[in-house]
């Protein structure tokens, strides 16, 4: 066989996406108000579609969850907070840049599931299917914890933004 080994090829290709959202983030662009909140609402329509057709049994599972949920919710509030979000009082515009530091956050959460991930692959024996079920959800539910909370701050941030200036 020649090339790289398979189980590279979709990290490869996830560090290629990562730098270019990367290399997109560290630009400023417009912020649409009416449609900030639409990406959250979406994720958790998709989160709770997945959990209806898995739904946690035990208590751990379900603390987990919620402990998976909150720390996504803190990284989200500290990656929002580090955004710096601008209006144009003439033109009414809203723009947003992340701060390096916003940048690098989101690059350590995506670390973090590398690692998990390719731990849980390493580890032999039986209930490998459900911890990585348990993993993957965890996992999502940080993500819409990161995303929804990033951007109900920025929202307010926003809004109050217009509210001065008006």
């Amino acid at each position: 066989m020649t090339g790289l080994p398979q189980s590279l090829v979709p990290s490869l290709i996830s560090l290629v996406i990562i730098a270019l959202v990367v290399r997109r983030s560290l630009t400023a662009r417009k912020l649409n108000m009416d449609r900030m909140l639409l990406l959250p609402g979406v994720l958790v329509l998709v989160s709770l579609y997945l959990f209806a057709s898995d739904p946690p049994r035990d208590p751990l599972t379900w603390s987990l969850f919620a402990a998976a949920l909150a720390v996504g919710g803190v990284i989200g509030w500290h990656r929002g907070k580090l955004t710096i979000i601008s209006h144009d009082a003439e033109t009414g515009e809203l723009t947003a840049k992340p701060s390096v530091a916003a940048v690098i956050l989101i690059l350590m959460v995506f670390a973090a599931r590398f690692g998990l991930r390719f731990w849980l692959a390493s580890q032999p024996g039986a209930g490998h299917n459900h911890i990585a079920v348990v993993a993957t959800n965890a996992l999502l539910l940080s993500t819409v914890g990161v995303i929804g909370i990033q951007r109900v701050e920025m929202y307010v941030r926003c809004r109050r933004l217009i509210a001065a200036a008006a």
